[in-house]
């Protein structure tokens, strides 16, 4: 998970948005988002609404596959 909520940071981070600008973008509080980023444990849809405020898309990559 922890890989997971770092791929997020750092999409948000290439985009130039800060934590509070995903309020907007997904519709969650800044609070809630900094906690998710830093040590949650989101649902699927919260992951799903996060992909796409970062115009990202989730995807499973086999284990084998994801050095590649």
């Amino acid at each position: 998970m922890n890989r997971l909520l770092e791929q997020i940071k750092k999409r948000r981070k290439q985009l130039g948005l800060k934590q509070a600008d995903m309020m907007l973008r997904v519709g969650i509080s800044r609070q809630q988002y900094q906690h998710m980023e830093s040590k949650g444990n989101p649902r699927l849809d919260t992951l799903e609404l996060v992909a796409k405020g970062l115009n990202s898309e989730l995807l499973l990559v086999p284990k084998d596959k994801v050095l590649a």
